[in-house]
């Protein structure tokens, strides 16, 4: 849909040619909305509505910014089926989090401001991706600076800095300094464009506005937009590079060079993403490059991801009856390979201080943690006609940095801890160990009945 409307801006504002612009929109709209009917047929046939999702779910989990009223609204609204989005409910608090994910939450995922999650030609060098695309981005627009030009980018710094202490936050300021000019050097120089760069940058702009409605937590989503980063920077490597090589006096195997470094560029971005894949593959802590190195390289075993949820679900599947009976877990990898039904749980609802029973049965959940679970839940029960009562209990240590704060007093957290320490007296009598890990960060119980 993104592309959808980056495309429909590009061919309104290309030329001059209105009636022209106009019919190409129309036919276009016309061919997406056909390609588009299967979804929306079976949304309205199955659901009755068009589109069976709203923003209000995401932005509850993803938003930096939050208040406790903002949050029990937006919950009673999912709870409820309204329709009303969540984002106009605190204006304030909407643009608090719109500066963060736009000046620095997304961009850190694009060019690695502190992060290894990135789409960034350096990901390994903070920042680098930035400067680079920035020169290439000059370059392109061959930008003269006269007074004129200096005053209106000034101006365009200097609201957007206000905006930025007013509502935002210090992190924001550092990419409003480069973006902000050189949005408005674009602006200056729009006649000058190239046709299909002019819709890679509306395209990555368009990216940019919306998503930053939401926070953005994984680098793979910016790709539809991430072809401008390698173009422009190619233009650094091939034209700009070449001219500092000249002023550095540096003549001979010019070409060479430049193909040098763009190879290393290329090994860098191999080995990173060769370097993230086998730490989402194998979890472990990241210590640094040359330390992964050496644990790339060793033979030291690490377990794969899920490979504890396989050997639990394995041994679980030749439980008598694990075809209907439910687990209560916080991922859905142990019912798959038990061949059993789930109960989704983040063993942190419920009321702070009620009985490790009361939780299984989920007697104190709010509506709205009772209806996360629900849908989440294999199978599903969307409208709480089911209310299954586990079987089956799996608890896994919990990190607490992983957990809203506002949750850790309020909910069950820290009641059901105890879980990892089987001879604790105030484990129900009915709650069968049946296997505990290594780390002793996961244990199994069978609840008999």
């Amino acid at each position: 849909l993104i592309v959808f409307i980056a495309i429909i801006i590009y061919l309104i504002i290309r030329n001059r040619k209105i009636r022209n612009n106009l019919k190409q929109v129309i036919i276009f709209s016309l061919f997406f909305i056909l390609a588009l009917s299967p979804m929306l047929i079976l949304n309205f046939t199955t659901h009755g509505t068009l589109i069976d999702s709203t923003t209000n779910q995401h932005i509850r989990w993803h938003w930096e910014f939050q208040t406790p009223e903002w949050r029990q609204n937006v919950e009673s609204f999912i709870v409820s089926g309204n329709d009303q989005s969540a984002l106009f409910i605190d204006p304030h608090l909407f643009m608090k989090n719109y500066l963060y994910n736009f000046f620095y939450n997304n961009p850190d995922k694009i060019f690695n401001f502190n992060t290894f999650n990135t789409i960034s030609i350096f990901p390994m060098i903070p920042v680098l991706g930035l400067v680079i695309f920035a020169i290439g981005y000059i370059h392109v627009f061959n930008f003269r600076l006269s007074k004129e030009r200096i005053i209106f980018i000034g101006i365009g710094v200097g609201i957007t800095l206000f905006t930025i202490y007013q509502i935002g936050d210090t992190n924001e300021i550092f990419f409003a300094l480069i973006f902000v000019p050189l949005l408005i050097m674009g602006i200056m120089n729009f006649k000058k464009i190239n046709e299909n760069l002019l819709l890679m940058m509306i395209l990555s702009l368009v990216f940019l506005a919306i998503f930053a409605i939401s926070n953005i937590s994984r680098a793979y989503q910016f790709y539809p937009m991430w072809l401008i980063i390698p173009a422009l920077s190619a233009v650094f490597f091939v034209e700009i590079l070449p001219k500092i090589f000249s002023k550095l006096k540096i003549h001979r195997n010019q070409t060479k060079l430049v193909l040098v470094i763009i190879t290393i560029v290329i090994i860098l971005n191999v080995g990173a993403a060769g370097a993230f894949s086998y730490i989402v593959t194998y979890p472990h802590e990241f210590n640094g490059i040359m330390n992964e190195v050496q644990v790339i390289l060793s033979k030291e075993p690490i377990n794969p991801q899920g490979y504890e949820r396989k050997i639990v679900g394995d041994m679980l599947s030749h439980e008598k009856n694990i075809e209907t009976s439910y687990i209560m877990a916080t991922a859905g990898g142990y019912s798959y390979h038990a061949g059993s039904k789930w109960i989704m749980a983040n063993f942190w609802e419920g009321k702070h201080g009620d009985s490790i029973q009361s939780y299984i049965n989920r007697e104190n959940w709010s509506d709205y943690d009772l209806l996360q679970s629900n849908v989440g839940s294999f199978p599903p029960d969307s409208n709480n006609i089911i209310n299954p009562t586990p079987d089956y209990i799996i608890y896994e240590k919990i990190n607490e940095e992983d957990i809203e704060a506002h949750i850790i007093n309020s909910g069950q957290y820290k009641d059901l801890m105890i879980l990892l320490d089987p001879n604790n007296p105030k484990i129900p009598s009915n709650f069968e160990l049946l296997w505990s890990s290594d780390m002793n960060d996961i244990v199994v119980y069978r609840i008999n009945k």
